[in-house]
Formats: C-alpha cells, structure tokens, sequence
C-alpha cells in the first residue's frame, strides 16, 4: 500500500499464491461519502440455511 505526504491511499500491489502481481491505483478519492441505509442490505438467496445466536 502507497500513501501520500497527506495520508490518502494511493496504491496497492497485491501477489497471490501464483506469483503474479496485481497494481491497483486509486485516484479520485470520496472519503466518508453520504450512502443510502439500504446500500448494504444482505438479502440471503433462496434455499440458504440462516443460522442465528
């Protein structure tokens, strides 16, 4: 992970288990965007089991 002199994620380099190398550059960044309550609403698919404490 790269950051900037001002903290901001800049990129990352990720390796998996084949050796090769993934580089990701962000840009543009929106941090603590407003979102909808409904943005990450889980809504398990039919036939799964839904096991509860």
């Amino acid at each position: 992970m790269g950051f900037s002199q001002q903290g901001e994620l800049q990129f990352m380099a990720l390796r998996d288990n084949f050796g090769q190398t993934t580089y990701l550059t962000f840009s543009e960044l929106n941090k603590n965007p407003k979102l909808p309550d409904d943005a990450f609403k889980f809504v398990p698919p039919d036939g799964v089991d839904i096991i509860s404490e």
